[in-house]
């Protein structure tokens, strides 16, 4: 048990220490900024999906909103809880492997690569994205089934896929990967029809629970359709345009990017030392969540993090394996005197970048914030048109339209995709007077241009001509 302890500490402060130089910016990606933003708004009482409205299911805002109620509403102190998280995830994915009666170096091997893999590339990690929360979810949800329980524990299992799905609907791949795991198990214990329902019955009614509480909710608030036009339609009516040279250039600059990981994965998959329900389950998982990655049809790099849960698992085993029936090609990587002296290369690279891309380049953001910090009054709005929408949370202010992701309200695909009411949209922003506008670089389109030229006038920049400025006229 304190040995268990210890390698808790050890991972999670890993995590913060490989992720600290990214703590202060105040953008890293859209995303983050949207559930920040959107987060806070729920805290407030205000209800998503009806007051304001994203693509995303309701889970990541309710995590970010009950993050802010606890701890306050500061980037810094998300992105190192973000941290803290991504270390909780590798300690399951430790206990996963010791319960699978792998040594602790195997256990450790596969949290420091979901660490390491996670906190290099902006967009595959290191900005906080659904997935590195709903990963934690499912990681519980193996362990738990793992430890083959009897009875509710199996309920506790759907319960984590449940509140995973609530975050993205795609850890229903990760749910069909889990059945079929408990479905092999017991045809392969030859376990009798109505134990087999049972589990099955009751993984299911744990994973309908979180489900049923949100969308009974917006049932009893009059907004059901709201939430299901929201939460399931609009995914369906984007168009998917992917060639199939696309998505494989899409799955090959994963598996490249993460060399010599890579590696170890496939060397763990295909090696006979290993138990053959384990490498099939793997195996099976993997593509289950890569069907999940490829069918939205985008190339973004966060949809990765759900694959590093198995990734990073599989690539663990080859640190179990005796050094003598390792291939020869492989034993110089895995030797301490060479293996270490690379991941501390590794790391103090990662350091370096992390310095100069999060914390040496100028945050004209948070310049801009201070700016307008310094001259609102506490009744003053503002609209950021197609400015960094953060600026709301670091300027305290509330969005003055519902779809306060940029892209959502000046992205043809989006708008239309989402039934948005554009004319009727900027009469509203119009009508609420703001005191400053900002636009970034210059409008999309001209929506705003006239009346922006007619009732305000540009009275700072920021980032060159990044974010600009615009102060009512005084009539």
């Amino acid at each position: 048990m304190k040995k268990n302890s210890t390698v808790f500490i050890g991972l999670v402060m890993a995590a913060i220490l490989l992720r600290f130089c990214t703590f202060f910016v105040s953008v890293i990606n859209h995303d983050e900024s949207t559930y920040l933003v959107l987060g806070k708004m729920v805290y407030l009482g205000y209800d998503y999906w009806v007051d304001y409205i994203d693509t995303k299911p309701p889970g990541i805002f309710l995590v970010v909103a009950a993050i802010q109620a606890l701890f306050g509403d500061s980037i810094f102190v998300f992105r190192l809880i973000t941290a803290a998280w991504v270390g909780l995830t590798a300690y399951l994915l430790y206990l996963i492997q010791r319960t699978w009666n792998f040594s602790q170096r195997v256990g450790i091997a596969s949290g420091g690569i979901y660490i390491m893999i996670t906190s290099i590339f902006t967009f595959y990690g290191i900005s906080p994205n659904t997935e590195l929360f709903f990963t934690l979810f499912t990681a519980l949800a193996l362990l738990i089934i793992l430890r083959k329980p009897g009875g509710w524990p199996y309920f506790l299992a759907g319960l984590a896929l449940g509140f995973g799905f609530m975050i993205k609907y795609v850890v229903a791949f990760d749910a069909l990967a889990f059945g079929l795991l408990v479905s092999l198990d017991a045809w392969r214990q030859k376990e009798n029809f109505w134990n087999y329902f049972k589990k099955g019955a009751t993984l299911l009614l744990g994973f309908l629970i979180p489900i049923a509480a949100i969308f009974g909710y917006y049932y009893q608030i009059g907004h059901l359709d709201d939430a299901l036009f929201n939460g399931f339609t609009v995914s369906g009516r984007y168009p998917k345009t992917l060639s199939v040279w696309a998505y494989t250039k899409f799955v090959l600059d994963f598996f490249l990017r993460y060399l010599p990981v890579t590696v170890f994965f496939i060397y763990g998959l295909t090696t006979k030392r290993f138990a053959t329900t384990r490498r099939t389950f793997i195996l099976l998982w993997t593509v289950s969540v890569l069907v999940a990655i490829l069918l939205p049809g985008n190339t973004f790099g966060h949809y990765f993090i759900q694959l590093m849960l198995p990734f990073s698992l599989g690539a663990g085993w080859v640190f179990g394996v005796p050094k003598p029936e390792l291939p020869g090609w492989l034993r110089p990587i895995l030797s301490p005197r060479i293996g270490f002296p690379l991941l501390g290369l590794l790391i103090a690279t990662l350091v370096t970048f992390q310095v100069l891309d999060y914390i040496k380049k100028p945050d004209y953001i948070r310049e801009a914030s201070r700016y307008l910090n310094e001259r609102l009054e506490p009744e003053d709005e503002i609209y950021l048109g197609n400015a960094k929408h953060i600026i709301y949370l670091l300027t305290d202010r509330k969005p003055l339209h519902a779809h306060v992701h940029p892209s959502l309200f000046w992205t043809p695909k989006h708008y239309e995709a989402m039934d948005i009411d554009i004319p009727g949209e900027v009469t509203k922003i119009k009508a609420a007077q703001p005191r400053f506008v900002l636009i970034r670089e210059e409008e999309p389109d001209h929506r705003f241009g006239t009346w922006i030229q007619d009732k305000y006038s540009l009275v700072q920049q920021f980032g060159g001509n990044k974010i600009l400025i615009y102060e009512r006229l005084q009539r």
